[in-house]
């Protein structure tokens, strides 16, 4: 399942090695990034649980920093509440008459 990550890493990268990264996939940016003067933030999607611990182990590998690594969360699809029995579900409240329904809203 494909999520998307945020790297940050110590230092900014030369285009050869952001170059690298770019061609995985990932977006790089550099310059200051959360009050380090001098930063590197890659972002993109990772496909699965081995891309990402190939991504780690190459950022070990090339002797960088590794300063922060999250997950990305893209939020609720579904912003509704999955209950049937809540009366403000996803559409509001039930303009129903039946007076036993627990969504029923007097007006």
């Amino acid at each position: 399942m494909t999520a998307t990550y945020e790297v940050r890493l110590r230092g900014r990268l030369s285009p050869t090695l952001i170059s690298q990264f770019e061609a995985s996939g990932l977006e790089a940016e550099t310059g200051p990034v959360e009050g380090e003067p001098a930063a590197t933030r890659l972002h993109g999607p990772v496909v699965d649980q081995a891309a990402l611990h190939g991504l780690l182990r190459r950022i070990e590998a090339l002797g960088l920093e590794l300063v922060e690594l999250r997950r990305i969360d893209p939020g609720p699809t579904d912003p509704g509440p999955t209950d049937p029995t809540d009366p403000t579900g996803p559409t509001g409240p039930s303009d129903s008459t039946d007076p036993s329904d627990p969504a029923r809203v007097d007006r």
